[in-house]
């Protein structure tokens, strides 16, 4: 376990090359509960009865350094409670695009999932999900775009279905994708029967994103054993390039319908092993651990639906808190395990969507100093499109 861990920060902070990396200073924020203290919800009143650390602190920047082996000494139960701030609030910078879908649903389906997203030879590649209920049979379709704005469905037919899926389950999302080195696309998935049924991380290949697509017979990621923190379901994955090999963070259910996110890491893509504290041996950690879990009330003991991107910023984290959907909370790491939530969370609710509407599932990417949020928003009763939110320029920008 001990050689794991070390492996692992390795391997994360090598993939922060200290050349791409604006360093910016930001406030941190130090809550400080008792053991037996509730965390702070994320409302701007109650933040503002928190005692700030009295120094501004400036961002650490990803190097290899004693302060960063450290951190890796996790407990068995993280509860990051501090948290960074921006001069302008994130909420004034993440902007929809428009108040009209950038992708419709196809005549027949009702709902359209956001899916996985692609940079790759100077086009915007999309592998959008489609379904007509909750749980139930899933289709994914392939669209390209220049700009990540303007798409265009390139065929007609369905790259694939779940009847293409050999892993079981009612339905397959589509979440996650990269192109290789040797020029190999691979997607990633999980699949789902109920909110209450196993689920597993899936992978599948192909020489060009049209296909034919290949899917990999055994699963890349299973639940935990009995009494585990996933032990029921291992989902909404979303795997990153890093030096050596990949990372994927992803979300893990327990049969109490608890959700935490986790992290593994692979060599080749395919054989995964979930990150694990050493120091933890008990139940529910003693397979694996969790990098970050619920502990502020908007929250609600969920966490769950990780999008990281690896920026100048650090590692970037979108992520849902609660069961509902609807509010979107941001952290940053400068190791990919250890992460600060923003002290603004939600920076996304439905205040700032489509009057009226309610959002899912989201695909986050990064290009040419943008980040690009697609998410899965609308009527529930009528139906749900795509819809487009960006933020220019660096994250953690102080002006």
């Amino acid at each position: 376990m001990r050689k794991w861990s070390l492996l692992l920060l390795l391997f994360l902070t090598a993939a922060c090359s200290p050349a791409a990396v604006e360093t910016t200073s930001v406030a941190i924020v130090t809550a400080a509960p008792t053991a037996t203290q509730q965390p702070p919800t994320a409302t701007a009143t109650e933040q503002a009865t928190v005692a700030p650390t009295a120094t501004l602190t400036p961002t650490i920047t990803p190097n290899p350094t004693a302060t960063a082996t450290a951190t890796l000494a996790l407990t068995a139960t993280p509860v990051p409670l501090d948290t960074f701030t921006t001069t302008l609030p994130i909420q004034e910078r993440l902007l929809l695009a428009s108040e009209l879908p950038v992708i419709e649903r196809e005549p027949g389906k009702r709902y359209l999932n956001a899916g996985a997203v692609i940079y790759h030879d100077g086009m915007y590649h999309s592998f959008a999900n489609f379904f007509n209920s909750w749980p139930g049979e899933t289709v994914t379709y392939y669209y390209s775009s220049p700009d990540g704005l303007t798409w265009t469905r390139v065929q007609p037919e369905p790259l694939f279905t779940i009847a293409d899926v050999p892993l079981e389950g009612r339905g397959a999302l589509v979440l996650s994708g990269l192109v290789t080195a040797d020029g190999q696309w691979v997607l990633y998935y999980h699949t789902f029967t109920a909110s209450s049924s196993p689920g597993q991380i899936g992978r599948a290949t192909a020489p060009d994103p049209a296909g034919p697509w290949t899917f990999d017979p055994e699963p890349a990621l299973s639940p935990g054993g009995e009494g585990a923190w996933d032990e029921l379901q291992v989902m909404r994955v979303n795997v990153l390039s890093a030096a050596d090999g990949y990372v994927m963070y992803y979300a893990g259910v327990n049969r109490q319908q608890e959700s935490r996110i986790g992290l593994a890491y692979s060599a080749d893509g395919i054989s995964w092993q979930k990150y694990d504290d050493p120091a933890t041996t008990t139940a529910p950690y003693a397979e694996s651990d969790p990098i970050l879990e619920p502990a502020l009330e908007w929250e609600n003991g969920w966490l769950g639906r990780p999008e990281v991107v690896q920026t100048a910023d650090g590692w970037v984290l979108l992520y849902e808190g609660g069961r509902s959907g609807s509010r979107t909370g941001l952290a940053v790491s400068q190791d990919g395990i250890n992460f600060i939530r923003y002290e603004g969370n939600p920076i996304l609710t439905r205040d700032n969507m489509v009057a009226g509407y309610t959002f899912f599932q989201g695909a986050f990417f990064h290009q040419d100093d943008t980040y690009f949020y697609l998410i899965e928003a609308g009527n529930g009763p009528v139906g749900t499109d795509i819809f487009l939110y960006r933020l220019n320029g660096a994250l953690l920008a102080e002006d």
